[in-house]
């Protein structure tokens, strides 16, 4: 998900460069990277820390092993 954030920070400041609206659209694209970035952190994003806590199962264990 960062990754896909970080991509699109990119595009948005080739596509847009120095103009008034290129430099809106990338505070927009930095506040929603650090927000998602604390709230990941939290443990309410779209991606949490990986730990042995969280597996239950084997599929889990597996899962955990494999990425």
């Amino acid at each position: 998900m960062v990754v896909y954030l970080i991509i699109l920070f990119v595009v948005v400041a080739l596509l847009f460069g120095s103009s008034a609206a290129g430099f809106l659209a990338l505070k927009l694209v930095l506040w929603i990277v650090l927000i998602l970035g604390v709230l990941s952190l939290l443990g309410f994003g779209f991606y949490q820390w990986r730990s042995p806590v969280i597996i239950s199962s084997i599929p889990h264990a597996i899962s955990y092993f494999m990425v």
